[in-house]
């Protein structure tokens, strides 16, 4: 039987995104054979087209018989007996195709039913086998007239016979090229799968019976055929298994699940240490189990035949060496900030240009020169809070900064401004506040002043207004 080029719309269905609605099953043809059946002659529906091929399992067709019009409940099969037509009779077929369990769904698909009938006639003996066409004792359109199978027009089977009597037998093409027709090859697209070919291990159906790579060898008799199992000559070897580590190097590793990814499973980096200093060199070494001697667990180590260079090993003065292998030779041995002194050189604070051996000191709480202390003018040494460089004129008296009041002590410059200080005229009357100018802002108002009656102003600093 063949199907139509619809056979191809199923695989696209999958593609949708929605379930595609259930098919409709329509477009059945049939017919009963032979067409022309002569008395005693059995009969068989055909199925001429159908446009679904879905699996055998799913879809089957229902055939109902009549004969004049009487249902044949006993014959529900696709044939007749021969022996049960008689001449004059008109047989008709029913065939309703039925899908069963699509897509899981159990209610059972019916299609519209196909009908073909044929009516019985005499024995004739031009047309031996009654299929409606006349043999050698007539005209000769019948090629096998024995056969009523076998007549102009007739489908095609492959069956090695030439049945539609067009001088050709099967009416078949070998597209692959591998000797074998369409009608019996099960992938006439590719020479490597026909008939009694031999099976290999490439997922396909290469002898055409329905099952690709079956019955290969299990050599190992560890459960999985060569097809499967990535080494067929060892019953340890196989998909699935456990993977384990063997003692020894990466190259001693066994795939033990034939999963390549997972062959250094339990594997562990370690690096040869050549200077014994507890750091090895790149690039590391895997090993299962207790490594050799000579293997340690940290690598990094950018000289592996001194044993005081490592990472994390001080830094020292020894011309430019990596002591502690961070890329930056001689650490301590540049001058990182451009003062003339590194590290080495003394520098205290390499990353300051204003401190160095021997630099002047700054008022900015830094240890300028590098002699392990501050200058005397960043300390408060009367404690007062205030130290030199925050303007404390006399550090040696608490009593004497910027944040401290003037008052009258015989010209001393309590708050560290000389303006302020108690001999100051501030108005030019020639007497301070010290010397009782009760205000030093008004040169009108002094103990020198006479009291001016009426202005409500102590003019002679008296203590009374206007008196």
């Amino acid at each position: 039987m063949r199907h139509l080029s619809a056979l191809l719309l199923i695989p696209a269905l999958a593609l949708v995104a929605c379930p595609p609605p259930p098919p409709d099953l329509e477009g059945l043809e049939v017919a009963i054979v032979p067409q022309a059946p002569v008395e005693g002659a059995g009969l068989a529906a055909m199925i001429l087209v159908d446009a679904w091929g879905f699996a055998e399992d799913e879809f089957r067709y229902a055939y109902a018989w009549t004969v004049d019009g009487e249902a044949l409940p006993e014959w529900t099969g696709r044939s007749i007996d021969s022996g049960q037509t008689a001449a004059g009779q008109r047989w008709e077929v029913t065939v309703t195709p039925l899908l069963e369990g699509w897509r899981e769904d159990p209610e059972t698909i019916t299609g519209p039913p196909a009908v073909a009938s044929v009516v019985v006639r005499a024995p004739s003996v031009t047309d031996a086998d009654g299929d409606g066409f006349e043999g050698a004792a007539g005209d000769g359109a019948d090629c096998d007239d024995d056969d009523p199978a076998v007549f102009p027009g007739a489908p095609e089977d492959c069956d090695g016979l030439d049945d539609d009597c067009d001088g050709m037998i099967d009416d078949t093409t070998d597209l692959d090229g591998d000797g074998v027709y369409d009608c019996e090859d099960c992938d006439d697209t590719d020479a490597a799968n026909f008939p009694g070919n031999a099976e290999v291990c490439d997922g396909l159906d290469n002898d055409c019976d329905e099952e690709a790579d079956e019955e290969m060898a299990d050599a190992d008799g560890d459960g999985f055929d060569v097809c499967a199992d990535c080494d067929d000559g060892d019953a340890d070897v196989f998909p699935g298994n456990t993977e384990t580590c063997e003692p020894g190097g990466a190259t001693d590793q066994v795939d033990d699940d034939c999963f390549a990814a997972n062959d250094l499973s339990g594997m562990l980096y370690w690096f040869r240490d050549d200077d014994d200093d507890g750091f090895g060199e790149d690039p590391a070494i895997l090993w299962c189990g207790d490594p050799p001697p000579g293997l340690v667990a940290s690598g990094g180590d950018c000289d592996d035949t001194d044993a005081d260079v490592f990472p994390g090993a001080p830094e020292i003065c020894n011309g430019g060496i990596d002591d502690n292998c961070d890329g930056q030779p001689g650490g301590i041995e540049t001058d990182d900030d451009g003062d003339g002194q590194s590290e080495c050189e003394q520098d205290c604070n390499d990353n300051d240009d204003t401190v160095w051996f021997g630099a002047g000191e700054l008022c900015d709480m830094l240890d300028n020169d590098c002699d392990g202390m501050l200058s005397l003018a960043e300390l408060d040494n009367d404690f007062d809070g205030v130290n030199d460089c925050d303007g404390d004129c006399d550090d040696a008296d608490p009593a004497i900064s910027p944040d401290e009041p003037e008052v009258c002590n015989a010209g001393v410059d309590d708050d560290c401004d000389p303006a302020t200080d108690e001999t100051v005229d501030g108005d030019g009357d020639t007497l301070s506040v010290c010397e009782d100018d009760c205000d030093d802002g008004d040169p009108a108002v002094s103990p020198l002043a006479t009291e001016v009656a009426g202005n409500g102003i102590d003019d002679d600093c008296d203590g009374e207004v206007d008196e």
